[in-house]
């Protein structure tokens, strides 16, 4: 078949499909699946994970970090939006990768932390300086303030951020607010949080015009023994200070929107559709 048919037909697929299939049928594919014009700016390795379920699960993860490298290097410069997945695990070694092969990225998710130190951190946010938009989750821990001062002193451009965490106390909050005072939009989705946590953020935050706010189901659990706060528009104070953002969203327990974002898709929409293909 003439090259430029199958470039047309080989644009309408995902990139697992150029990775995993298209590749490996034979070697005009192969380099047929190499062309820039077949990869995107948005590079969304989330696509991969139900060809992760299928395999071996001790070989799963070495060849999901494989193909993720493959998908890196083919894509070449081009993406700006980078979305990693909770399988396979991503490390130390393979963030810095990532960093030196799509240095230009404008928004990036990375679902799982647990296997990242800050210092690898540190040396891949040096290639983000263009970062607008960021999501980090951090399943079993309260996120060392030391990593959003490395934030902020490497991606001067950041305006949205999105966190998961069990925790978000008041020394985070001042934290985020010291060292990333562009801020406009901010996401928390966690198990607890107090009313200083917020007034730092609104009253400290100049630039900030929408906050969201997600306690956990865990959260609600623990708020209906003892609870520890009053949701903030049922404070008249608070509701005085979080009047001046565009946006104020506040809600306890499995709010679908706030899941949806804070799982490290963009909108509901994309939520759905991962959910209606896996």
């Amino acid at each position: 078949m003439d090259p430029d048919i199958l470039l047309k037909i080989f644009a309408s697929l995902s990139a697992l499909d150029l990775v995993i299939r298209i590749s490996g049928v034979c070697k005009s594919w192969r380099s047929l699946s190499w062309e820039p014009i077949l990869w995107k700016t948005t590079l969304d390795l989330s696509m991969f994970r139900n060809y992760f379920l299928s395999q071996n699960l001790d070989r799963a993860n070495d060849r999901g970090l494989y193909f993720f490298k493959i998908a890196m290097n083919h894509s070449g410069l081009k993406p700006e939006r980078l979305i990693f997945d909770i399988t396979p695990t991503i490390n130390d070694e393979f963030l810095i990768y990532a960093a030196q092969r799509c240095p230009n990225l404008k928004e990036l998710v990375v679902p799982c932390t647990r296997y990242i130190r800050e210092k690898a951190l540190a040396r891949a946010l040096e290639f983000w300086g263009s970062l607008e938009s960021l999501f980090m989750s951090f399943y079993s821990c309260l996120p060392p303030p030391t990593i959003f001062e490395t934030i902020g002193a490497n991606c001067k451009n950041l305006t949205v951020l999105k966190i998961r965490s069990c925790y978000f106390t008041e020394e985070t909050a001042a934290t985020v607010s010291k060292w990333i005072p562009g801020l406009k939009v901010f996401r928390i989705r966690c198990g607890e949080i107090n009313k200083v946590v917020i007034e730092i953020l609104v009253d400290t935050m100049v630039n900030l015009e929408e906050l969201y706010l997600s306690i956990s189901g865990i959260g609600l659990e623990a708020a209906s023994r003892q609870p520890r706060f009053l949701p903030p528009l049922q404070d008249e104070s608070m509701g005085q200070k979080v009047s001046r953002l565009r946006i104020f969203h506040f809600c306890v327990g499995y709010c679908l929107p706030c899941v949806a974002v804070t799982e490290g898709y963009s909108s509901l929409e994309d939520f759905y559709s991962f959910r209606v293909n896996l």
